[in-house]
Formats: C-alpha cells, structure tokens, sequence
C-alpha cells in the first residue's frame, strides 16, 4: 500500500514527536503536582521547546566542528526585514535598471 508523503512522513517521526509529550505526562502525573493550565500549556509548549533546543546544540556543535577544523563562516548580508527581503527588493531594481540600459 502506497502512503502520501505526509502521512510517510508522521509515521517516520512518531517516535520523535511523542518523546516530549511523553515526558510531561509522566512529570506531569508521577513527579510533579501541576495545575491542568499548567498542563496544557506544557503540552503545547513541549514540541516547539524541543525544537528550539535542538536547533541551539545543532548551532554549538557545528561551531564547535568549525573551530576545531580551523573554518570560517559564510559572510552574510543582514537585512531588515525578515527573510531579508529588502535585499532581494534591492537586487531586482538592480537588475531591472540594468537591464533596462542594456535594451
């Protein structure tokens, strides 16, 4: 039976997202006596922490493995807006004036 890449992709990771409700359940029944608010919002909050704190030990290990091996980072342009937007703005005007002097 052929799955949708979606639904592939939850039964992949089913491990994965069920740790950290998991582990509020158990905290949240057998070690410490929380409010059902207090519950819920662990629930919520649990994944996107998890989330965030792989991201942060993903980050400190490569630069980690970049200092140890002696690399540098990419340069980066940083825009204002989110996604850096105002720069691809900037390149496109860039191009539509220089292309518009080539014609």
């Amino acid at each position: 039976m052929v799955l949708t890449p979606g639904l592939d992709m939850l039964l992949r990771h089913i491990p994965r997202l069920s740790f950290p409700p998991l582990v509020v359940w158990v905290a949240s029944n057998f070690l410490v006596g929380m409010s059902l608010l207090a519950t819920s919002l662990a629930y919520v909050l649990c994944i996107p922490f998890c989330l965030v704190v792989v991201a942060a030990w993903r980050s400190w290990a490569l630069d980690r493995d970049k200092t140890r091996l002696g690399a540098q980072d990419v340069p980066l342009w940083k825009g204002k807006w989110p996604g850096s937007i105002d720069l691809l703005m900037e390149l496109y005007n860039h191009w539509l004036v220089s292309s518009a002097s080539n014609r």
